[in-house]
Parts: C-alpha cells; sequence; structure tokens
C-alpha cells in the first residue's frame, strides 16, 4: 500500500501509540549520528583550547570511546543475552532480550560529560605539576596521587545515587541506572587510574602539543638523573 498508493493519488495516515513511538526513535535514531558528532567536535575545540594541545583531546575521545564500549557492550550482555539472570533479580535480567531504545541514546550524551569531566580534573592537576618544570612522568604521577582520591570518591557517590534507578518499576531507568553505574565505576577505578595515566606516560611530553609545556626545554625531559632530582625535590 506505501508503495503504490502515492501512484493513485491515495492519501492514508495512521495513528495511535504504536506508530508514534515508531516516528519518534526514527527521527531521534536518524538525527542522533551528527548529535553525537557535534558533541564531540565541541568537546574537542574546548578541550584543546583549554590545554593548548592537539594530542589531549584526541587522548580524551580514545579513553572516552573505551568507557562507552566497555558500558553498551556490558549492558547488551545482561539484557539482551541474560549474563545476569541467575541472580533471580527482575531488574538485571534478560526477559525483554533487547535494550530499551531511548538508553544508548542519553548514556552517550551523560557519559560522555561524566568522563571528560574526571578526564578533565586529572588533566588540570598534571598540567600545573608540567608548568612547574617538572619531568611529564613525574608530573603524571604526582597528579594521579593528589587527584586519586577525589576523584574516587566523587565515582563512588555518583554510582551509589545512579544506583537508586536500579530498583525503579521502570525497566527502562533500571537499565539506565545500571548502565550509568557500570560507567562511572569503569571510568574512576580503570580508564582514569589506569588507562589515562599510562597513555599519558608513554606519550611523555607529546601530551602537549603543540603548545609551551611540549618544549624539551621545559623541565627536565632530557635529563633522567635531573628529573629524578626533581621528583625528589617535589616530594
Amino acid at each position: 500500500f506505501a508503495k503504490h498508493a502515492p501512484r493513485y493519488g491515495v492519501q492514508y495516515s495512521i495513528g495511535g501509540m504504536g506508530p508514534y513511538f515508531l516516528d519518534m526513535v526514527t527521527v531521534v535514531y536518524a538525527y542522533l549520528p551528527a548529535m553525537a558528532a557535534g558533541t564531540i567536535v565541541v568537546s574537542v575545540i574546548f578541550v584543546g583550547i583549554a590545554f593548548r594541545s592537539v594530542i589531549i583531546p584526541l587522548r580524551s575521545i580514545v579513553s572516552n570511546s573505551l568507557s562507552l564500549g566497555f558500558t553498551y557492550g556490558l549492558a547488551v550482555h545482561v539484557y539482551q543475552y541474560g549474563a545476569l539472570d541467575f541472580l533471580g533479580i527482575r531488574n538485571l535480567s534478560g526477559d525483554y532480550h533487547a535494550l530499551p531504545w531511548i538508553v544508548p541514546v542519553v548514556q552517550f550524551f551523560c557519559l560522555i560529560g561524566i568522563c571528560l569531566d574526571y578526564d578533565i580534573f586529572l588533566l588540570t592537576r598534571v598540567s600545573e605539576y608540567r608548568a612547574q618544570g617538572m619531568d611529564p612522568r613525574v608530573a603524571i604521577r604526582k597528579g594521579v596521587v593528589s587527584t586519586g582520591g577525589i576523584i574516587t570518591a566523587a565515582g563512588v557517590v555518583m554510582a551509589i545515587a545512579f544506583g537508586a534507578l536500579i530498583f525503579s518499576s521502570l525497566m527502562q531507568l533500571a537499565v539506565m541506572g545500571f548502565a550509568l553505574v557500570v560507567a562511572v565505576l569503569y571510568d574512576t577505578f580503570i580508564v582514569r587510574s589506569i588507562v589515562n595515566p599510562a597513555l599519558m606516560s608513554l606519550l611523555g611530553r607529546w601530551n602537549w602539543w603543540p603548545g609551551e609545556l611540549s618544549k624539551p626545554h621545559y623541565g627536565f625531559d632530557e635529563d633522567p638523573d635531573l628529573a629524578g632530582t626533581a621528583s625528589a625535590l617535589s616530594m
């Protein structure tokens, strides 16, 4: 009917909640790539300007993608394939063998904001130490140590707050709460504590390229003995 009706000038309309939700899902997912791309581009621009670096925002997007991928994957594993069915908890079961359509959309923008927030907090402290003339790896270690407790506490508080949604009578909220808890804990204890410091240590002074902090003469980059001296003096 939809194929041949226009040829004969036949007009029709379909009403009810089914077509309404179908149109809503179609429109949201049609605009999602553009909205996601816009969010990433704006984030890259602002982070790049804030830290005067091309590498830092690109590295942030990579680490945030890791958190997103892990969260989406675990949510599918739990709610589509029933990985936690043995617990007998309805809100953690795969009874519907699918995710609510709105969850991946909301999760993307929430997680980008939360992950960037923790990342910028760590990067700010590391950049402050680097600006004092410390070797990049010394600055990274001190930055992780000085911000680790605050970021961990913030992540645990957010996980507890989001965890309340898991007990909601609405399955959509339960799934969203589960995904947010997983994302916050993974980002706090894995990405921000292990992945980001490791990547930044590998990049060294190139984290701040092409800014002033990336210059070889800035601090003690070229002399390991001086770097060790700087580390001892900064303790």
